[in-house]
C-alpha cells in the first residue's frame, strides 16, 4: 500500500473514532501509533513513544508547576492575599472592573517571574477567584481575567531572553 493511501486511510480512522466520540487525543495517538507500527517496525514504533513520554514527564515545567501552586496555596492560606487584594481594591477600586484589571496585572508579574502559562493561571486562580467573589464580581468574568492574565506567561518570558 502506498504512503498516500496509508495517510488518507489514517485520517479517515482519525475522523471515524471523533465521531465515535473518542477524545482527540487518544484518537490522534492511535492512528499515529497504528500508521507508524504499519509504515516501520514495531520496534520503532515503541521507541518513538516511550521516548516521547519520557520527554513529557521529565519536562522542567511538570516539576515546577506543582511548587507554584502550592505557593499560591500559602499566600491564600496566610490571608497575605486578602490583604494584597484589599489594598488594590483601595487604589483603584473606584474604577469600573478594578478587581479583573488587578488580576491581569498581577499575572502580568507573576508571569514575568515564572515564565509559565499554566504556574501563572493556576497560583493566580488561587488567589484571585476567591478574593474576585468577594467582591461581588461574575464568575464568568473572573475565569476570564485568570485565563487572559495566564497567556502572558510564555509572552513575557519570551521578550526577557
Amino acid at each position: 500500500m502506498s504512503m498516500t493511501l496509508v495517510a488518507l486511510l489514517g485520517v479517515l480512522c482519525l475522523f471515524l473514532l471523533i465521531l465515535l466520540k473518542m477524545p482527540i487525543s487518544f484518537a490522534m495517538f492511535m492512528v499515529g501509533f497504528f500508521g507508524m507500527l504499519y509504515m516501520t517496525s514495531p520496534i520503532a514504533a515503541y521507541n518513538v513513544i516511550s521516548s516521547g513520554i519520557w520527554e513529557q514527564l521529565s519536562g522542567y515545567s511538570l516539576s515546577v508547576i506543582p511548587l507554584f501552586i502550592f505557593m499560591g496555596e500559602l499566600l491564600f492560606r496566610s490571608g497575605i492575599t486578602e490583604k494584597i487584594f484589599a489594598a488594590a481594591y483601595a487604589w483603584i477600586g473606584h474604577f469600573r472592573g478594578s478587581m479583573a484589571t488587578t488580576t491581569i496585572l498581577s499575572s502580568a508579574g507573576f508571569a514575568a517571574v515564572s515564565g509559565s502559562n499554566t504556574a501563572t493561571a493556576a497560583t493566580v486562580g488561587t488567589i484571585a477567584l476567591p478574593e474576585m467573589k468577594k467582591f461581588g464580581y461574575n464568575r464568568a468574568l473572573s475565569a476570564g481575567s485568570v485565563a487572559a492574565g495566564g497567556t502572558l506567561g510564555l509572552s513575557s518570558h519570551q521578550a526577557l531572553c
